[in-house]
């Protein structure tokens, strides 16, 4: 991982469902800005499966976002992340993807223990 992604090898979301080997930003990692995090595929995987949740320990609602990217390409979005709602899961085809990045974009909200992140990623090799 390149960049200021905060890694956590267990975290809990508002929900206090468990997960481990973590990316994220907010809560406890003070990075209140966009973070990323760059993996060198060299074009040998196809799939990207993860799971994305929220962590916070307040009321009101943070909205964030997460922006996957394949080579300079926009492969998967999402800009309205609440941090209070429940985790939910991703599958991303990245088939012939060389460099992959990765950016989770917290700025919106500079509120202690809010935040989100990035869990069971999973990487499916390509069958040569």
């Amino acid at each position: 991982i390149k960049g200021s992604a905060k890694k956590k090898s267990n975290d809990t979301d508002t929900y206090g469902n468990s997960y481990t080997k973590t990316i994220g930003a907010g809560y406890s990692s003070m990075i209140w800005d966009k973070t990323e995090a760059s993996y060198n595929l060299d074009k040998k995987y196809n799939t990207l499966t993860a799971t994305i949740f929220g962590r916070s320990g307040k009321s009101e609602t943070g909205y964030y976002s997460v922006v996957i990217y394949g080579d300079g390409t926009v492969l998967y979005e999402n800009y309205s992340i609440a941090d209070n709602g429940r985790a939910f899961d991703i599958s991303i085809d990245i088939t012939g993807v060389s460099e992959l990045l990765v950016e989770i974009d917290v700025s919106s909200n500079n509120i202690i223990t809010k935040g989100i992140a990035m869990a069971d990623v999973v990487l499916q090799r390509t069958v040569a």
